[in-house]
């Protein structure tokens, strides 16, 4: 009987031990697992981040382009096809750079057209509304992806024109009368993505009518030979604080002064437009030097004062490490690390966009020196976020900014 039980003892303590055994490589297959799984998800996340760098790459090769359709096949030289369509149907004859024409295999009656400028895209496609009533059509060449995404709202599109509303298709988006949507394919429901905010393009003598506002703005010249306004800073201020408003002149036709009145304090305003080195409408006054200047003066004439900046300045500043600038220009002479900065508060500011370029590095020197901060990525709803403040079609960035003293935060 004893050697019965020390038997089942043994055996005992070897299922045991084979047990521990099992488990051991159970453990060690699970743990390999998991490594393959992570590894798994970071090819996954590998091949989606070199996908959408295609995508953008695709994109921008093709943001000189524009497709005519229905245009009717003949012997002729296809570009001198395209140049009488532009000059007969769309009265555009001259400043004009078509780098490279072709009809496409698969359609005869469709022709790819390679244009030297973005610009001059965009001049055609505005132009377009000359075709209505003739076969021919003109639009953007869009990636296959992008194409495959803009089919989805076409049947909520046509309801809203059947509803009577402004639509049209904005890229992969779809826009409402002033509302931008994206389609929640899920759900088969359109997202609202933001409100817009116009460009109107105006000149002195234009007028338009938002009820229950009155309009402050600055326009710029038009210039000579452009198809449209050179536009500049539209303000609307509510009838309901409009006494209480005033405006400071500003040397600068690219900024506007709103001072509000308020018990105890003085909040003003700084409206702001700084267009890109490579537009046609770029100056080169020193727009930072003025912008420092009128602050300094608006302090003084109001000591109690509270200052907020905003508008498209056209800067990139990444998360704001302007020391970690590389290959910028050497023109733009960074702070001294000793210089006395008052670090009234730590919070860290994020952006989606990690580029700083020198008009960004002059942003950040601007807001050292005359202590601002930069609310985007930092404050309320874009907290910790640092939205894409522009998107167009050969990239995204954070170019508009809201900037604002300590004592205003």
């Amino acid at each position: 009987m004893l050697e019965v039980l020390k038997e089942i003892k043994d055996m005992r303590s070897e299922v045991n031990q084979n047990l521990d055994k099992l488990n051991h490589k159970i453990e060690n297959v699970e743990r390999e697992m998991r490594l393959i799984m992570e590894e798994n998800v970071e090819l996954k996340n590998c091949v989606k981040r070199l996908e959408s760098k295609v995508e953008m790459l695709d994109r921008a090769a093709r943001r000189n382009n524009i497709i005519l359709h229905n245009v009717v096949y003949s012997s002729d030289d296809t570009e001198n096809t395209v140049r009488d369509i532009f000059r007969s149907n769309l009265n555009i004859d001259e400043g004009i750079d078509i780098q490279h024409v072709h009809r496409m295999p698969s359609a005869k009656t469709t022709i790819l057209v390679t244009l030297g400028k973005p610009t001059q895209r965009i001049r055609i496609l505005q132009s377009a509304k000359h075709l209505k009533g003739s076969n021919i059509s003109i639009s953007e060449d869009f990636t296959e992806q992008t194409r495959a995404v803009r089919k989805k709202p076409v049947p909520h599109l046509k309801r809203a024109k059947g509803d009577g509303k402004f639509s049209v298709m904005k890229f992969d988006k779809l826009q409402i009368e002033t509302e931008i949507f994206r389609l929640d394919e899920a759900a088969d429901k359109l997202v609202k993505v933001r409100t817009l905010k116009p460009q109107t393009w105006m000149c002195d003598n234009d007028d338009i009518v938002f009820p229950g506002y009155i309009q402050l703005r600055k326009t710029r010249q038009k210039l000579k030979g452009a198809f449209r306004n050179s536009g500049g800073i539209l303000a609307l201020v509510s009838t309901e604080i409009s006494n209480r408003i005033t405006t400071h002149q500003s040397v600068s036709r690219n900024i506007l002064w709103l001072i509000l009145r308020l018990e105890n304090i003085v909040l003003t305003l700084g409206v702001v437009y700084f267009s890109p080195p490579n537009s046609s409408i770029y100056s080169e006054e020193p727009i930072f030097s003025i912008l420092e200047d009128e602050c300094c003066q608006l302090r003084s004439i109001y000591p109690n004062n509270h200052l907020i900046i905003q508008g498209d300045l056209n800067a990139r500043t990444g998360n704001g490490h302007s020391k970690d600038i590389e290959n910028d220009d050497p023109k733009y002479l960074p702070i001294d690390d000793d210089f006395e900065y008052d670090v009234d508060w730590d919070i860290p500011r994020v952006s989606q966009d990690p580029i700083i370029n020198s008009r960004g590095k002059q942003l950040l020197d601007f807001c050292k020196v005359n202590g601002f901060r930069i609310c985007n990525g930092r404050l309320h709803s874009d907290k910790d976020k640092g939205k894409i403040t522009c998107l167009a079609n050969n990239g995204q960035s954070v170019v508009d900014y809201v900037l604002c003293g300590s004592e205003t935060i």
